[in-house]
């Protein structure tokens, strides 16, 4: 083998390899992110712009449909997007390209990405002291991660020049500059968090000083310009259901982690996962943490235990590991996480080329390259029943790789396999602890009588990124606002799977049907202005009516309220003649009572949100409920006589209701994930709701649940709500 690996010429091979890689990337990653905004990239940048423009963006957090209203108010077309789950410091690293427009933008970062490219290879080069030809080939073999990258506009290649830049000064004995250049993006994106966790097990304490004051100054500076609350938000929005990895849908094959991989197998969710092979919440909980807490405790003692004779060798087989092991257990990974594993590869070879072990070597990099390629996307069909491991083609070569790594380097490591009982015992207790507490948790929580709202069209067949927002019910017909990634707009659809609106650009949100069931208004931005549209019939493109928000029509068809300013208008759809209305606060989210008398409404001041109603007749004002915490999206129900609103209390977003006469409240769902978005479907005496439960982070589709009274044992929480009376 030896003799055969002598008679190749390597520098052509990698040179051919190089011209083949860069050829690829620059295809179909590079060009295609010119002159266009798709991707992640018009997330980060609709955030800066909120932020620069002074806007507080925390509901980005709360509303999938406001952010992706913002995105088209900044000219960002054919892009769905939301905020969720990046933390709020996101919103600081496109802050220099919020002054320009966001195709320039995009150009620029792009152009940005191209010199971070070349950072990266003189770093990996410089830190592992190897030649620029392997270098070079291990890190544009990255590949599929690297296209994804530039394509969609990320910000792992900026991570990984923070994170190589920390590894370079550590190298030099300058912990200090290390610290702040581990810790810069940490408030972005997680990462960083292990090479500081590093320093502090070495007793790097410069490092570590460093690094939580460039921490600390991130996230005071995101204060400063975002404010306090954006955080609060997040922490109990977002945070928490972001770690254990529900993000978008969390079965997804395409995060290629333990945690989707066993979701598949053994967790029953209706609307992502309804027949898995093996249902089982138990197994879940420890296969799940079996893996986490094994890999975790292994890689801990390997740590302990690995060492050259020179420290700086054993540092740079430390740093390899680490991206390996994060990649391992993370709950959740895409494509261009792997970017961050070119350093794995670089430092592994580079030790192993030192050691006179060139199979080895050609081992580690031909597997670091078979791993970027995309061929866990072609296995998707195999994500069913008992076969649903092979899709999961990624994950398996990355345990590989971590395996065959601890095999290359044993000799280093002494001995291999932990032979103290105390470390088995430690480690059965710590997966039967977190097991129990999990299954424990999940079982144990209290439930409501919420159904998922299962809508028969061959439309809605499809579940990736599918999105159901802001139903209404109107003449006994359920619309809704629907967008599925792959789709990249925002329509209008009935339950029977009909589209209201046409497809394309604009994007229309917040249906309201009137009673005949043809007549539509829905809320579009145009020219970075929310407007009201309206049409007589299906699949006609709606005209622009009036500038506004919040559209509704009155039962009997006459006109249709709306906010403008701030402030309540009621129109004549015939002649566009208003009256317009000023109420306390910044006035959002109205809604008709069946009677056509009363208007609900939320607001806004300084102090708080208020629930309250308007009468058109009298032109009085009634409050039902004040509170602290945003309210939102009234309907009416049960004859008047009550009120359904989205309400965040304790840190969960519920639907509430409220009784109009005496302002008692009750809770009507239950569940930890958000849910919002209530209309009264008077003929089913349903509550119809959107819910991301079981779906990742807004992820919302329909849900309905019987009116508490039609009820009797049902799960409703009652409260006497204090701030009415």
């Amino acid at each position: 083998m030896k003799r055969l690996l002598r008679q190749i010429d390597f520098k052509t091979l990698m040179r051919m390899g190089i011209i083949v890689f860069a050829y690829l990337i620059f295809q179909y990653g590079v060009l295609p992110a010119f002159n266009n905004t798709r991707g992640d990239f018009a997330n980060y940048y609709t955030a800066s712009r909120l932020l620069a423009d002074g806007v507080p963006f925390e509901r980005a957090y709360s509303d999938f449909v406001w952010f992706q209203q913002q995105m088209d108010r900044y000219g960002i077309e054919n892009q769905v997007g939301g905020f969720i789950p990046h933390p709020p410091s996101t919103a600081l690293v496109f802050l220099p390209l919020a002054p320009f427009n966001p195709v320039t933008a995009k150009n620029i970062w792009t152009s940005l990405g191209i010199v971070l490219v070349i950072l990266n290879i003189w770093l990996l080069t410089r830190i592992a002291g190897g030649g620029w030809l392997v270098t070079t080939l291990l890190f544009l073999g990255t590949g599929y991660g690297l296209i994804n990258n530039f394509l969609f506009g990320q910000q792992y290649l900026l991570v990984t020049s923070t994170i190589l830049l920390g590894i370079f000064f550590y190298q030099r004995g300058q912990f200090a500059a290390a610290g702040v250049c581990f810790a810069l993006m940490t408030p972005v994106k997680y990462f960083g968090v292990v090479f500081i966790a590093y320093g502090l097990w070495q007793k790097k304490w410069p490092l570590v000083l460093s690094a939580s004051l460039t921490i600390a100054a991130v996230l005071g500076a995101t204060v400063v310009l975002a404010g306090s609350q954006v955080f609060s938000t997040f922490a109990s929005e977002v945070l928490t259901r972001h770690l254990v990895g529900e993000i978008q849908d969390p079965f997804s094959v395409y995060f290629q982690s333990w945690n989707s991989l066993f979701g598949r197998l053994f967790l029953a969710e209706p609307t992502l996962n309804a027949t898995p092979p093996m249902p089982s919440v138990f197994l879940f909980y420890l296969c799940k943490n079996a893996i986490f807490w094994s890999l975790l405790a292994f890689t801990l003692y390997i740590f302990s235990k690995l060492h050259y004779n020179d420290r700086a060798r054993t540092n740079l087989l430390h740093f390899a590991l680490l991206p390996v092991v994060v990649l391992l257990i993370a709950p959740a990974n895409t494509t261009y996480y792997f970017l961050l594993m070119a350093m794995s590869a670089v430092f592994l070879v580079k030790l192993l080329q030192d050691s006179n072990r060139p199979a080895a070597a050609a081992v580690i990099g031909a597997l670091f390259v078979v791993l970027n390629l995309p061929h866990f996307m072609k296995l998707q069909f195999l994500a069913s029943s008992w076969t649903t491991p092979l899709a999961y083609s990624r994950l398996w070569l990355t345990l590989t790789f971590f395996v065959i790594t601890i095999w290359i380097f044993r000799e280093k490591i002494r001995p291999l396999v932990p032979k103290s009982a105390g470390f088995w015992a430690t480690l059965a207790l710590v997966v039967a602890t977190t097991t129990a507490l999990g299954y424990t948790k999940r079982m144990g929580r209290v439930t409501d009588a919420a159904q998922w709202l299962r809508v028969d069209s061959p439309v809605f067949n499809r579940h990736l990124g599918l999105l159901m927002k802001s139903p209404s019910v109107s003449g006994g017909k359920l619309v809704f606002s629907y967008c599925e990634l792959l789709n990249d707009n925002y329509a209008i659809y009935t339950g029977e799977g009909d589209r209201l609106t046409p497809r394309g650009i604009p994007n229309y949100y917040h249906p309201s049907l009137a009673a005949d069931g043809q007549k539509l208004l829905a809320e579009t931005i145009f020219d970075g202005t929310n407007w009201i549209t309206a049409s007589d019939r299906p699949y006609q493109k709606p005209g622009l009516l009036i500038p506004g928000s919040s559209p509704a029509w009155h039962p009997g068809g006459e006109n249709f309220a709306c906010v403008q300013a701030g402030r309540i208008l009621i129109v004549s759809p015939d002649d566009f003649d208003a009256e317009e209305f000023d109420m306390p606060g910044e006035v959002y989210d109205l809604a008709y009572s069946a009677d056509g008398q009363r208007l609900a409404f939320c607001s806004k001041t300084e102090s708080g949100y208020t629930l309250g109603i308007f009468n058109t007749a009298g032109r009085g004002t009634e409050t039902i409920l004040f509170s602290d915490q945003r309210i939102d999206e009234p309907c009416w129900a049960e004859d008047d006589g009550a009120i359904l609103f989205s309400w965040r209390q304790n840190g969960n977003r519920d639907v509430w209701v409220a009784n109009v006469a005496d302002k008692s409240l009750a809770r009507l769902t239950l569940d930890p994930a958000a849910d919002s978005s209530p209309t009264w479907d008077a003929r089913n005496r349903w509550v119809i709701f959107t819910s991301d439960r079981g779906r990742g982070l807004e992820f919302s589709t329909l849900y309905w649940l019987p009116f508490p009274g039609d009820n009797p044992g049902g799960t409703t929480s009652t409260t006497t709500n204090k701030s009415a009376q």
